[in-house]
């Protein structure tokens, strides 16, 4: 069972990058069904790693858009991305280093954040997109 799914009011109108945040809710979904499964932390660090690959690219496009359109908040909107991922990468090493870290704590953050930052940051330049 998924932990969450994706909804139109998760859109910002633009198709790319609605369907690349799709793809992480999809990857995240993945870490933790990886969990239920009981998989191990092989699966799992190969699954965060591909999801903070993921994240950074869908981010690089995301701040190009940004940059193209002119959003004014874009440096902040930036140093968000750069903190999650920093957090994917902390989760990817403690994982490396043997130290367990709880995969449902984990997936739920990285599910809360994503879910708030769409909900809230993302949502901010979508009018923006619009007078494109």
């Amino acid at each position: 069972m998924p932990l969450f799914k994706w909804s139109e009011s998760l859109s910002v109108g633009d198709g790319t990058i609605d369907s690349q945040h799709q793809r992480m809710i999809e990857m995240i979904n993945e870490l933790y069904d990886a969990m239920e499964r009981q998989e191990g932390a092989a699966s799992a660090e190969g699954l965060v790693a591909s999801l903070r690959a993921y994240a950074r690219e869908h981010f690089t496009e995301e701040e190009q858009t940004m940059e193209r359109i002119g959003f004014p908040d874009l440096a902040a909107h930036r140093e968000q991305h750069a903190a999650y991922i920093r957090q994917i990468h902390d989760y990817e090493q403690s994982i490396q280093t043997g130290e367990s870290p709880n995969i449902l704590d984990m997936s739920r953050f990285l599910c809360n954040w994503l879910l708030k930052h769409i909900k809230g940051s993302d949502q901010n330049y979508a009018p923006y997109l619009s007078n494109e």
